[in-house]
């Protein structure tokens, strides 16, 4: 791990982590898949400026009029700051594009949404440099999604840990219904509790947007693109709405081609997950036994096509009508864009394992992905309080231990000695006794058992001594509460949980400059030789 700016104690402090992600992950960035899977990370600058040269070949005139004519709309271009509609057009025009994307998350999601578009801008920028070619980023936000419980709570950084809020299921959420059709529930608390966690000196633009952008009558969905376009606009980034009726009209003959070859594209899966299988790897994306890859929408919703109907399907369904599953989004933005990588995170990463299969069953491009940057962030009061209890920060994914630690060193010398005699004497009287009833061939489990269980009581009575101690420094517990609620909110890792907002409206630029910062080294170290 290491820090990508200075850590003063009166700066914020973005640190570089480690790309994490599961053993099929780390298998792609590695390159250790056996070469039949053909499903390698993008890595180095050759072989990203080979599939941008692809791309680019591939990219016909006529596919980029088409993309034209229907991508303004998705991503209300006519709105977007004039820096943002000219990059765009001119990756549109003669370009590619670097996306990335995420499914709707309460005020924006956990951090690693923001570390998906910080990497898609900062490739993008690299890659204009290099290529002399205008390369522009692109969110892709995935408000077609069902899933309303997934993005349904968010952590808040607050001065006290981390406080983890949630809005109430709107009706018919956790059906079929994408959260582009879900009204959003009563939202006053949630707003103050964010109000409240970005503190009285709070950047007032960045709660504006949110406030305006979670009101009525949005949608959960209407709300989530309407946040990212108030907050990435201005970064240089554009925001495609995937639940446009314009992108499900634009991917029509990929959707529907899915459902013509839907037996070919089980079969390709199958064959996939047992490759994977033999490779010590069990496929990212469950296959549906039955199931299509693509979903049909009703008035009520999005139903999965099954196989068996996908045939009729695909001659009967209008344009528009139409969307993929987690498996074919990606084909269809590699089929629409002239995406030159998709920036994934290692769920992502891992699932791109298996779009090699369905692209060659559709006969499409094989989309490409690279694993994006990632990152904590380090406010001055954590790195005051990491400085002042002197513990490694990896230590407070579990805070209950780290409290015990610090208590029982913190305990009075004699109270620890008493302690440890004690244990001591358990010892010497355990062996006293059985060598006084050696001679009754006591069996040996009877005394071992009384020594654990007079030893169980004993590490109890610790226990209470030492929680009691916890109880009565405050002082400490609140820097320890403070630490692991930030690094580690509910005993998980920074990134995936922690929502970005009070922070950016504490730090606000300085926060966008740490983090540009960062995902700039990212973006030169992934076009290194």
């Amino acid at each position: 791990m290491s820090a990508v700016t200075s850590p003063a104690v009166d700066e914020v402090v973005v640190e570089t982590l480690p790309f994490g992600g599961s053993a099929l992950a780390r298998a792609m960035l590695d390159g250790t898949l056996p070469g039949a899977l053909d499903a390698r990370a993008l890595m180095g600058r050759g072989a990203i400026v080979a599939h941008a040269r692809m791309v680019l070949s591939r990219f016909t005139p006529a596919r980029r009029a088409a993309l034209e004519a229907w991508l303004g709309d998705a991503t209300a271009l006519s709105a977007a700051p004039e820096p943002v509609r000219t990059r765009l057009t001119a990756a549109v025009q003669q370009g590619l594009v670097i996306t990335t994307g995420q499914q709707p998350g309460l005020f924006g999601g956990p951090l690693y949404t923001w570390h998906k578009a910080l990497s898609a801008i900062a490739l993008a920028d690299a890659l204009t440099e290099l290529l002399q070619l205008p390369v522009a980023p692109l969110f892709w936000a995935a408000t077609d999604d069902a899933d309303f419980a997934e993005g349904q709570a968010t952590w808040l950084p607050t001065h006290a840990g981390a406080q983890r809020i949630a809005i109430e299921a709107p009706p018919l959420a956790g059906g079929t219904r994408p959260v582009s059709t879900l009204p959003l529930p009563e939202m006053a608390a949630a707003i103050g509790a964010l109000e409240a966690a970005a503190g009285s000196n709070a950047d007032a633009q960045v709660l504006a947007v949110a406030r305006s952008a979670y009101r009525a009558p949005h949608t959960v969905g209407d709300a989530y693109v309407a946040l990212l376009r108030g907050l990435l606009e201005s970064r240089g980034m554009a925001v495609l709405d995937a639940s446009h009726v314009s992108v499900r009209r634009a991917a029509h003959d990929i959707t529907s081609g899915a459902l013509r070859r839907a037996v070919e594209v089980d079969a390709a899966l199958v064959i996939r997950e047992r490759a994977l299988a033999a490779a010590g790897h069990v496929a990212q994306v469950e296959r549906m036994e039955g199931q299509s890859l693509v979903f049909a929408w009703t008035a009520d919703g999005k139903q999965r096509v099954s196989i068996a109907e996908a045939a009729s399907r695909a001659v009967a369904a209008a344009p528009g009508t139409l969307s993929g599953n987690v498996l074919l989004r990606p084909i269809i933005e590699s089929a629409l864009l002239p995406t030159a990588a998709y920036v994934a995170g290692p769920g992502e990463l891992a699932y791109f394992a298996q779009l090699g299969a369905v692209a060659d069953a559709l006969g499409v491009d094989v989309p490409r992905a690279v694993a994006r940057w990632s990152a904590r962030v380090l406010e001055p009061r954590v790195q005051r309080a990491v400085d002042a209890l002197g513990i490694p920060t990896a230590a407070y994914a579990d805070a209950e231990r780290v409290l015990h630690d610090l208590s029982s060193a913190a305990l009075p010398e004699a109270t620890r000695t008493a302690l440890a005699d004690a244990r001591a004497q358990l010892d010497a009287s355990m062996r006293a006794v059985a060598i006084a009833t050696e001679s009754l061939a006591l069996p040996s489990p009877v005394l071992d058992g009384a020594q654990r269980q007079i030893g169980h009581r004993l590490e109890r009575l610790e226990r209470r001594i030492v929680a009691h101690a916890a109880r009565q420094d405050g002082a400490r517990r609140a820097q320890v509460q403070l630490v692991a609620g930030s690094l580690y909110p509910g005993g998980t890792a920074q990134e995936r949980r922690l929502n970005a907002l009070p922070l950016l409206a504490r730090f606000g630029d300085a926060l966008w400059t740490a983090w540009r910062a960062g995902a700039a080294r990212w973006a030169r170290s992934l076009l290194s030789d």
